[in-house]
Order: structure tokens, then sequence, then C-alpha cells
């Protein structure tokens, strides 16, 4: 008699769980949704003067919320068009980090003005697959380009540019 009793109490309490669930989706593709939308308003990441005007915190957030908006979405055909204003966003957010990272390996790294040139040629060509299903790695023409003592740079700085919590490959692999 008691277990019968239960059952609507456990019924209860797994229905809530699961609408806790769905509530916290629909709240992280809100928010997401929302953050995307504020990257086109932003305008450029610098100034004029080159200074920047969106700190790149802000940008590893946005990054991390998308795609963590993405995953909650996935198989979910309700969230079809909060999904697409979400690729948008992190297709953006992801070529502003590309953008950033690859000026402060140009100020930092020292290459002529062939291997810049060089350089941004591979970047630009990773740059055109982001947000794409074509798939592009530079990391063997970047080698190639720096060398192992570069490269060796080239890794430590990318280290310490990328929090801990962002994979950089979200970004450059």
């Amino acid at each position: 008699m008691k277990t019968i009793m239960l059952l609507p109490l456990l019924l209860s309490i797994v229905l809530a769980a699961c609408a806790s669930a769905d509530l916290s989706v629909d709240n992280r593709m809100n928010r997401a949704v929302e953050r995307a939308a504020a990257i086109d308003a932003r305008g450029p990441i610098r100034t004029n003067a080159g200074a920047r005007r969106i700190p790149l915190a802000v940008l590893f957030d946005d990054l991390l919320a998308f795609r963590d908006a993405l995953d909650a979405a996935k198989g979910r055909p309700e969230y079809a068009q909060k999904t697409a204003q979400i690729h948008h966003g992190l297709t953006r957010t992801r070529r502003l980090l590309l953008q950033e990272w690859s000026s402060e390996v140009r100020v930092s790294i020292p290459m002529t003005d062939d291997e810049q040139a060089r350089f941004f040629a591979i970047v630009t060509r990773y740059a055109a697959t982001v947000g794409r299903t074509t798939t592009y790695n530079p990391q063997p023409e970047l080698r190639a380009l720096l060398g192992p003592l570069r490269w060796t740079s080239y890794e430590a700085r990318r280290a310490a540019f990328f929090p801990r919590a962002v994979p950089y490959a979200l970004v450059f692999p």
C-alpha cells in the first residue's frame, strides 16, 4: 500500500526534473540567442586607433555559451531556428578570435614580410572554412612555415592566449 502511495510522488519528482531540464535548455538557448544578436550590434572588436574595444574574456565566454547551447539543443528540432542564430554567433565569434590570435602571432613571432604574407594566407584559407562543413587543418603548413624553434614559441603563446576552459581548436587548430 505504501509503495502505491509513493508512486505518484516519484512520478511528480521525475516530471519536475524533466521540466526543469527543458527550462534549463530553454534558458541556455535564449541567453545564447541574445548573445549572438549582440555580436553584430557591438561593432568592430578594435577602435580605429587599434585598441581592443571588446575584452577577449567576453568573446571566450560567448564561444563557450554558444557551444554549450548547441550541445544542449542536439536532437531537438524545436530549437532549429535558435540553433541557426547561435551558429551564426559562434562562427562570428570564432572569426573574431582568429583575427585577434593571428594579430598576436604577427606581433610576437618574428617573420619576414614574405612569411607574414604566407602566414595570413594560411589563416585566410582557414577562416573561409569556419562555420562550414569543409575542413582544413593549417597545422602542417604553419609548422613548415615557422620551423621548429618558432613553432615551439607559437605553441607556448597559443597556450597562454587561450584560457584553459577554451579548447583552442574551437578557434584555430
